[in-house]
Parts: C-alpha cells; structure tokens; sequence
C-alpha cells in the first residue's frame, strides 16, 4: 500500500514538474517565435515555409481572414479564432495567448516599417503638432489603425500654399495584399501616404483658405468624401487597405497680409497673361488681314488673265521693266531665269 502511494506521488510530481518544463518551454518558443507565437489584439501575421507564404495567423475580433486573406465579419456559426477549433491544444494555446507557427522551415515574416507617430502639441484648439519618425521592424499588420499623412506646399485657390496634418483611418480588407501587393513588404505604407496626398491637393485646390480655416473650427472634412471616392479602388487592389474616415486636425496659419500679397500676386499674373493674350490676338488678327489682302490681289489678277490675257501679259513685261530684268530664251508666258543688265547696255542694244 505505501509502495503505491510513494509511486502516486511520484507520478503527480513528475507530472507537475513535466508540465512546468514544457510551459517553461512554451514560453520561451513563443518569446523567440519558435514553433509558437504571440499575436496582438487587431494584430494579423504572416507565416512563411521558407521564402513562400504559408498561412495567417490573426487576432481580430469578429473577423476572420480566409486562405486568400480576405477579411471579413464572421458570420454565425463560424469562429473567428481558430484555436477554438483545435480542441485542448487550442484551448491550451488560448489561455497562454500564443498561436501555433508550425516546424522550421516555418517562420513569423518580419519586415522593415517606416511610419510617422503623431502628437498634439498644445490645449484643445491648439493648431501645433509633431510627427517622429519610426523606423521600425515588426512582424505584423493592423486590422484597423490610423495614420498621420502631411500635406505639404497645397495650392488653395487664390494663390495660398499651406501645409496642412490629416489623419487617416484605414482597415484591411485584404491581408495578402497588404503584406505582398507592393515588394518589399511594408512598402504598402509608402503608397497609402503618396495616394492619400495626391488625392488631398485635388480637394485643396478647390477650396480656398477661408474655407481650409472654417472646416478646421467646425471639425469637418472635406477631404474625406474626395478621398473615398476617388482613391478608395486603387488602395484596394494595390495593397488590399481602405479608407474608412479622415480627420483634418491641422494646418499652417497664414496671416491676412499674406492672404492679401497672395491675391495681388495673383491678379498681376492674370493682368499679364491677358496682355500677352491680348498682344497674340492683334498679331493673330494683323496677319489675318495681310493674307486676306493678298489672296484678294491674286483673285483679281487671275480673274484680268482669264478675261484679258493681252492685259496680263502687259502686266507681266511692265514687272520686268520695273525691275531692270531681262529674260532671255522665254517666250510667252514662261519665265527660265532672270539676269539684271546695266541701263546703258539695255539702250544700246
């Protein structure tokens, strides 16, 4: 009897001490992404075997990516995390919070992000902000996040340049685009912000500074609509992201005296664009009427030939004369060539 209980209790301790070695182990697998991994809440990574991809692994709420990386609301029945389908090893990963990478060649895709962190300088209404540049590498991308996009040297009507802060938010729709649409991976960020800005200088240069400074104290955006609208498509089918809203939190205060300088500046251009327009109409109009003067003086001498060719041919021979040219070996109508002769020569002849 003593002989089964010191084995009872040998087999717990053992049992025990087994299961603290291989949480230990688990631990340190997920912490240096070996077999096991973490993923972050709104969070989706990418597993490769080798240079190929394999699988995602994602961690959103009521979202499930399928195998082509399309995210969408998970629907009733299904389960938007996978480890709910894996029985007690998914149960067990669950209540570590780690995710199953698989065996080598299997690894986490890790890439090079360089993105801008936005901070409020300043109280409420303050115009002032700061972007610090990252420059980071990681090993996911967000379901949903919000990005900082300068707008610099914005035309607005009237003349104005101003730079001008939005804040971008954009969602995932799908993951394999995001990752691999725009090599190498994580560029996807570089084409989002060079969209987003040219799609915004269309709406600037629409709006004039009033309307920029009115929007900004009303909390509006008109670059929101313009944005959706025009640059939603392309964002799609390049790096699988969309626009969900875009806010206008700041921008370059101008004074009034330069708003005026702006204005003048550009009337002075129009006046001279109007004086060159103006310049080129005359000269336009000068030779119209030259070339008119002439087609009218051919249409009369054409029409003495056909009534009166004797007329024309005296005409032809008084030309000459004025000319002090003489044409030898023609006759009639026919001029070879032309050779200036002296007056004196032509009277002793």
């Amino acid at each position: 009897m003593e002989y089964i209980l010191n084995l009872t209790a040998m087999t717990i301790l053992f049992a025990v001490i087994s299961g603290f070695v291989i949480y230990i182990a688990m631990l340190i697998m997920a912490r240096f992404e070996f077999i096991l991994t973490y993923c972050q809440q709104n969070h989706v990574r990418a597993i490769m075997r080798g240079e190929d991809f394999d699988h995602f692994i994602e961690n959103i709420k009521g979202q499930k990516v399928d195998d082509d990386g399309a995210a969408e609301p998970a629907t009733d029945g299904d389960k938007d995390d996978p480890r709910d389908q894996q029985g007690f090893w998914g149960w067990l990963l669950k209540k570590m919070g780690m995710y199953w990478v698989g065996l080598p060649p299997r690894n986490v895709l890790k890439f090079r992000l360089r993105w801008n962190k936005y901070t409020k300088v300043g109280g409420t209404g303050s115009n002032d902000y700061a972007l610090e540049p990252r420059d980071e590498t990681v090993g996911s991308i967000l379901f949903q996040t919000v990005y900082p996009v300068e707008i610099r040297e914005v035309e607005l009507t009237g003349n104005i340049k101003v730079n001008f802060l939005l804040l971008v938010t954009v969602e995932v729709k799908n993951f394999f685009r995001a990752f691999f649409g725009i090599l190498p991976t994580g560029n996807f960020i570089n084409f989002l912000t060079s969209t987003i800005q040219t799609g915004a200088k269309e709406t600037g240069g629409k709006i004039s500074f009033d309307d920029l400074r009115n929007e900004f104290k009303e909390n509006k955006s008109s670059f929101e609509e313009h944005l959706k609208k025009t640059r939603n498509e392309l964002l799609l089918r390049e790096i699988g992201h969309e626009i969900v809203s875009v806010q206008f939190v700041a921008y370059q205060e101008i004074s009034d005296e330069e708003v005026k300088k702006a204005l003048r500046a550009k009337e002075i251009a129009k006046l001279n664009a109007e004086g060159v327009r103006e310049k080129a109409e005359g000269e336009r109009d000068a030779k119209k009427t030259v070339a008119e003067g002439e087609a009218y003086h051919l249409k009369i001498v054409g029409k003495e030939m056909e009534d009166n060719p004797r007329a024309a041919e005296l005409r032809r021979l008084q030309a000459i004369e004025n000319s002090n040219l003489v044409t030898p070996g023609g006759g009639g109508d026919n001029l070879l060539f032309n050779i200036p002769v002296s007056p004196k020569k032509e009277k002793e002849d």
